[in-house]
């Protein structure tokens, strides 16, 4: 009888006995989280492998897994059947952001060993900025500054690169979910991104990201939102604001232990605080991801539509006492731009073993725009399509990635005359092809437990082929032409003098190649002479946590000489060129602190904090002649020297979340020549939420904003370098919103029961 009750506590046990096996991923990219904690109880505990893997031994079934790892939020996920592997994935916490994995360089790293100045947003804290505009949340980080003249008219600025570009964000590379937002002649329209399906945004300040070429204003790689438990979810989400502001958004997640699939759509209508200023734009998303043992698939695509009317630049007169209106010649026709663009891609990681693995990805986009012009009408399209494939080989201490870019641009454009905004006869048809490819290759090795050694080289080649037809006069150039290759190479040094304190240098060199407009000369006719720009980049800088992870800071100093310098001329308002004119140099300091209170020490959802940032920057021309006229010392125009930026936010457990945003922007120069500059301004900006649970799988979130609280006027863009009219003033300022307003709420169904 003893035998066999001996026996039956025996099997009873065993049966309740599990091993279980499971892998942890990062939310926004789907990589492998190595490193992270799991506890079963008090007695069983294991941490994931470089896979992400992770084997825990238990002794009851089922049991509550705690998952945690510095930078993410800890979760706690019940485990019924040890047979089925576990996938879990953590979102970011905004408490120790400084411990996130990065995936924009060539290795992944946590940004507490990075050689470099990079800056990761979370899809949180971008959901307590504007609805509408990117430029009121990548503002609040140091050394970077985005200008917005419209919802489509956008300069995007990284230590100072890229300021003289007249209309678009130049010298500056972007990617969302992996896929190209820069085309062949360099213009990046992250723009056109809603930030409501924006999960997190990783920028690489300077020529430091060597799997997306080398540009010297460095590269914006944008994750889109997902899901972060095993939910199907509906969410419904509505802004209605100032100046005619609507937004609509609806999206459909469905996650999987394997596989996660969303789609969402969004609509926005918005008036405009100027003449000739309404917009309307249409915006459709799809992302899918599936899990092998091996291996995963990723598919995304994303289409927008648009059609905005286009109010343009004022002159100093009519900015200071008629900032509501248009330029005269846009507004006489009705000026407009309208769009179609799409753009997709697949993704395949194959782990070959614990050691080996490759990322690759194939991508396409199209862009079809028509635009009424008061000086002519642009009928253009392009298609482009590529690839990237890195391969990472690592044993013991050190990690090797190599890999390829390429992609290929083919860009069509008719030029027509205007008849008061009347497509007229045909001027030109013209069509360039672009090649491009980036061989790079890199190294790691973390030495000593605190030394992290990175190096590497990028090889990049860009080759074009121009056919241009002038049908007035019957001319043609049609020719190919190849820049001389660029060799970029950059070795960088951090070391850890703890968990807590790390300091790095950086050493790395860049290139931009040159738009289609400053390939062109004056007369439409291919300049072969124009070289891409190039130039050096130094840095560094100290980052850190004290307090016991209360206190983040961050401090960085660059130097960065560029040569070969690519000028813009705008010789009229349709007719620009460019040139290599001479020589610059930017140098900087950059500073963050980041200080966390209440509930957020322990790492909870619930955030309190004090945030800083600030820079400052002298960006200069070194030597630069311009139609005998010397430049040289001047500065830069379409920087400030400095920005400031204190924000406070805070949330309860009562649901209700504020952020409150005080920014200051120094003054900039208006032109090369220095004789005319902005007035500095400081903007106040506010924002309060609340959110409300029924039933556990219903979550309703109401909210309401104001920006530019003190009512400030002020330039949100100026057209740097705006050409001398016989008849006006120089066109140079886009004029800011007036204090404005928003109010929104969100609906979630949920069909599982919603976290606490």
């Amino acid at each position: 009888m003893r035998f066999l009750l001996l026996n039956v506590i025996l099997f009873l046990n065993a049966s309740s006995y599990g091993r279980i096996n499971g892998y942890v991923f990062d939310n926004t990219s789907d990589e492998p989280l190595p490193g992270v904690t799991i506890l079963a109880g008090e007695d069983f505990y294991t941490v994931t492998d470089s896979t992400g893997h992770f084997t825990l031994e238990t002794d009851t079934m089922p049991v509550t897994l705690s998952i945690s790892s510095l930078g993410y939020k800890p979760v706690q996920i019940k485990v019924v059947d040890h047979r089925k592997p576990v996938y879990i994935r953590l979102e970011i916490s905004e408490v120790t952001l400084s411990e996130v994995t990065v995936s924009s360089t060539a290795f992944r790293q946590r940004l507490h060993t990075l050689s470099g100045h990079v800056s990761v947003v979370t899809g949180e804290k971008l959901s307590m900025g504007n609805p509408a505009w990117l430029n009121s949340s990548l503002n609040n980080l140091p050394g970077i500054f985005m200008q917005s003249g419209t919802l489509t008219t956008n300069r995007l600025v990284i230590r100072g690169i890229g300021s003289r570009n007249p209309y678009s964000t130049n010298r500056v590379k972007a990617y969302f979910e992996g896929i190209p937002l820069t085309t062949g002649e360099g213009v990046t329209t992250i723009e056109d991104i809603d930030p409501s399906i924006i999960g997190k945004i990783e920028i690489i300040r300077g020529p430091a990201s060597g799997i997306y070429g080398a540009g010297l204003g460095g590269a914006v790689n944008i994750s889109a939102e997902r899901e972060a438990t095993d939910q199907t979810s509906v969410a419904l989400h509505y802004t209605t604001g100032s100046f005619g502001l609507h937004k609509t958004s609806a999206t459909v997640s469905v996650n999987k232990e394997k596989s996660n699939f969303a789609a969402g759509f969004n609509y926005l209508n918005y008036n405009g605080f100027r003449e000739n200023n309404e917009t309307n734009r249409y915006s459709f998303h799809l992302l899918s991801h599936t899990r092998f043992e091996k291996s995963h698939l990723s598919l995304f695509l994303y289409h927008v539509n648009l059609h905005a009317y286009i109010p343009s630049s004022l002159s100093e007169e009519d900015f200071t006492d008629n900032p509501g209106n248009a330029a005269a010649n846009w507004q006489s026709i009705k000026g407009y731009e309208n769009y179609d663009k799409t753009l997709g891609g697949i993704t395949y990681t194959k782990r070959f073993n614990n050691n080996f693995y490759n990322h690759s990805t194939v991508y396409a986009s199209f862009f079809n725009q028509y635009e009424s012009r008061p000086f002519n009408i642009l009928d253009d399209q392009s298609f482009m399509y590529g690839g990237r494939s890195k391969f990472t080989l690592s044993f013991r201490a050190n990690t090797f990635a190599f890999g390829t870019e390429l992609f290929s641009e083919n860009y069509l454009w008719d030029i027509f005359e205007t008849n008061d905004g009347l497509k007229g006869q045909q001027q030109s048809s013209n069509n360039e092809v672009r090649f491009y490819y980036n061989i790079f290759l890199h190294y790691k090795a973390e030495l000593l437990n605190k030394l992290t050694l990175t190096a590497g080289m990028n090889y990049n080649n860009l080759a074009y082929s121009a056919s241009l037809h002038h049908l007035t006069d019957s001319t043609i150039d049609d020719e190919k032409h190849s820049f001389n290759p660029v060799f970029s190479p950059h070795a960088g040094l951090n070391i850890a003098f703890s968990e807590a304190v790390s300091l790095y240098l950086l050493v790395s060199h860049g290139f931009s190649p040159p738009s289609v407009e400053e390939t062109l000369d004056p007369e439409g006719i291919k300049n072969t002479a124009i070289k891409p720009e190039s130039g050096w980049n130094h840095e560094t800088g100290v980052r850190g946590m004290v307090a016991g992870r209360r206190i983040n800071y961050e401090l960085s100093f660059y130097s960065m000489n560029v040569k070969n310098l690519l000028v813009t001329k705008r010789l009229s308002e349709e007719i620009f060129t460019g040139t290599n004119a001479g020589k610059t140099v930017h140098y900087g300091l950059e500073a963050s602190v980041n200080y966390f209170f209440g509930n957020s020490v322990s790492g909870q959802d619930r955030v309190n904090a004090v945030s800083v940032s600030a820079y400052y920057s002298k960006n200069r021309f070194r030597s630069f002649e311009d139609d005998g006229n010397d430049y040289s010392g001047n500065l830069l125009p379409g920087i400030p020297e400095y920005m400031l930026t204190i924000g406070f936010s805070g949330s309860k457990n009562s649901g209700l979340s504020y952020t409150v945003n005080l920014q200051h922007t120094g003054s900039m120069f208006l032109n090369d020549s220095n004789n005319g500059k902005t007035k500095s301004y400081t903007l106040l900006n506010a924002k309060v939420s609340y959110k409300i649970l029924f039933k556990e799988k219903y979550s309703l979130d109401l909210f309401a904003s104001v920006y530019n609280l003190l009512n400030m006027h002020y330039a949100s863009m100026i057209l740097v370098n705006a050409p001398e009219n016989i008849n006006s003033s120089p066109r140079y300022y886009y004029p800011g919103l007036p204090v404005n307003f928003n109010a929104g709420i969100k609906i979630r169904l949920n069909k599982k029961p919603l976290p606490e």
